[in-house]
C-alpha cells in the first residue's frame, strides 16, 4: 500500500515528494519490483538495513505506518521522540498513542485517509503540526526514561510483596 500511496502522492503533483523504504524483509523484492513499475519510481528510495536508523529517521518529514496488525511500534515512539510527524494507521499501539489526535490517525480507507494526510502535511497545514506537538509531548511524558523506570520497578518490586532475598 506504501508504494500506491507514493504513486498517488506523485501522480496528484507531488513530484519533489520522496518516500523512504527502511530494512529488509521477506517481502523487499516483491516491493522493489512495485515500486520500479509505480508511477512514483524515481521518488521511491530503498535504504536496507540501516545501523543507525536515528540519523536517517531524523532527517524525515514524517513516518506513514501502514501495517493491518501492531503492538506499540518502536518506530512509531523512536520518530515522535525525535520530533519526526507520525502518520498511523489505528491498529493496537499505534491507535492507543495516537487516539487523541485525529489528524495523525488513519482511519479506514486507509489510502485515501493516508492521501489525505500527506496532502495536509505537504500544504503545511497547522493543525496537523499542532497536533503533532501535543502528541510528542505527551508521548515523550508518558514514555521517558523516568517514567518507564518507575514502572519497571512497581513491577519487580510491588509494595504489597516482601521483597528479602
Amino acid at each position: 500500500m506504501f508504494i500506491q500511496l507514493a504513486a498517488r502522492i506523485v501522480e496528484g503533483g507531488g513530484l519533489y515528494v520522496h518516500f523512504f523504504i527502511i530494512g529488509e524483509g521477506p517481502l523487499l523484492e516483491v516491493t522493489k519490483a512495485a515500486a520500479r513499475n509505480s508511477a512514483a519510481r524515481n521518488n521511491i528510495h530503498f535504504f536496507g538495513f540501516v545501523e543507525d536508523v536515528h540519523e536517517v529517521i531524523a532527517e524525515m518529514d514524517a513516518v506513514v505506518i501502514l501495517s493491518d496488525h501492531e503492538g506499540l511500534p518502536l518506530n512509531l515512539l523512536e520518530s515522535v521522540g525525535l520530533g519526526v510527524m507520525v502518520l498511523g494507521h489505528d491498529v493496537g499501539g499505534v491507535g492507543e498513542i495516537l487516539q487523541s489526535y485525529p489528524a495523525l490517525l488513519l482511519q479506514t480507507p486507509l489510502l485515501e485517509c493516508a492521501e489525505k494526510a500527506l496532502w495536509h502535511l505537504i500544504d503545511d497545514d497547522s493543525s496537523l503540526k499542532d497536533q503533532f506537538q501535543q502528541c510528542r509531548a505527551e508521548v515523550v511524558k508518558r514514555f521517558s526514561i523516568e517514567r518507564c523506570e518507575q514502572e519497571y520497578y512497581r513491577l519487580y518490586f510491588p509494595p504489597n510483596i516482601d521483597n528479602e532475598t
